[in-house]
């Protein structure tokens, strides 16, 4: 086994192009240097801007010799990264790379990420290893020798190891994300089924949009319910975001609520619940004819004054409710989860 260099290069971002000219240069030097260095966006924007200097990047890339900070489209500068930031950073950027580079790349690099469901979407979208950003955050250059390359199977924070994931990894070795996966699963084997992402087949585009972005909705309504403070804006903006991610997953889903809709005599019960037990249903109804809205009518029962969410189980939405003391509201929800309008009414049963 070769004695390789390893290094991570974290991109100037007021002068891409010095960043990737100094990558070269230090791929350049010695045969025996391998970078891991740039997203897919930056690797989109010099494509672009300087076609000569990419065919010299991609020439490196096919040897193996350079590897994206892979499954990552750009760099978050959110300290708390959302479950559908990392979702649309895997899907978006593994398309790109399998599209210009022919292939998708196993190592993500970013900021400490503290969901445990980060883990599931990132083995979902086939990323088996995660480099935190603060181990080298201080250093233009971090690199590591080794004779025993072979062996590193994992990321330490305590005993860093930055390494090209296809160059070391075979069929029958496991990859672990550091300790990290097991804080949250016992065994591997815990970890759900890894489905089968073609990430070359535009067909496919939608079943991963959904397949990522799942796991991101169970966890908007975890921390939703679990009290978190949003405004309402924020979650219906959310909400819309994980439906109008692509085109085609925001037309399935509006053909689904729409056939819903024709059917919407189904027990309240069912498609209708709140977190508050003083908060009853009044009604859940088509607004009209051929509509793609439909109106819920709520009543607070108790002489409290609260916000609560409500959660609409066939528009698979949620949003909150300041409601006063035995007061009666209106609700009209389009076909996205949206409540477009709100309004009191005086105890009036529809």
């Amino acid at each position: 086994m070769k004695n390789y260099t390893f290094a991570v290069l974290k991109a100037d971002k007021e002068n891409l192009s010095e960043s990737f000219k100094k990558a070269i240069a230090f791929l350049e030097k010695d045969e025996n240097n391998k970078l891991n260095a740039f997203y897919a966006g930056e690797y989109k924007i010099i494509k672009k801007n300087e076609p000569e200097l990419f065919e010299k990047v991609k020439a490196f890339v096919e040897a193996e010799k350079l590897q994206p900070l892979g499954a990552w489209w750009c760099e978050s500068t959110d300290e708390k990264i959302s479950l559908e930031n990392i979702a649309r950073n895997t899907l978006y950027s593994q398309k790109f790379f399998m599209k210009i580079f022919g292939k998708i790349f196993r190592t993500g690099y970013g900021k400490k990420i503290n969901n445990p469901l980060a883990v599931e979407i990132l083995f979902r979208s086939k990323t088996n290893c995660y480099i935190e950003e603060d181990v080298c955050a201080d250093a233009d250059f971090y690199w590591l020798d080794t004779k025993n390359i072979n062996r590193i199977l994992g990321i330490s924070t305590k005993n860093l190891n930055i390494k090209s994931i296809d160059e070391i990894t075979s069929e029958d070795e496991t990859i672990l994300f550091d300790d990290y996966i097991n804080q949250f699963y016992n065994n591997l084997d815990d970890v759900d089924a890894i489905a089968d992402i073609d990430y070359s087949d535009p067909a496919a585009e939608t079943e991963i949009e959904k397949l990522l972005l799942t796991l991101e909705t169970a966890d908007v309504v975890n921390v939703i319910k679990n009290g978190a403070e949003s405004k309402i804006k924020e979650i219906n903006c959310a909400w819309k975001n994980l439906l109008c991610t692509c085109p085609c997953a925001k037309k399935d889903k509006a053909e689904e609520i729409a056939k819903e809709l024709e059917n919407v005599e189904i027990c309240a019960n069912e498609i209708f619940e709140t977190t508050s037990e003083t908060v009853e249903l009044v009604a859940f109804k088509k607004c009209c004819k051929n509509s793609d809205k439909v109106v819920i009518r709520i009543r607070q029962t108790a002489d409290v004054s609260e916000k609560i969410v409500v959660k609409s189980k066939l528009l698979d939405a949620c949003f909150w409710v300041d409601i006063e003391p035995y007061e009666t509201r209106s609700f009209l929800i389009d076909s996205e989860g949206v409540a477009v309008e709100s309004n009191i009414i005086e105890n009036i049963d529809l």
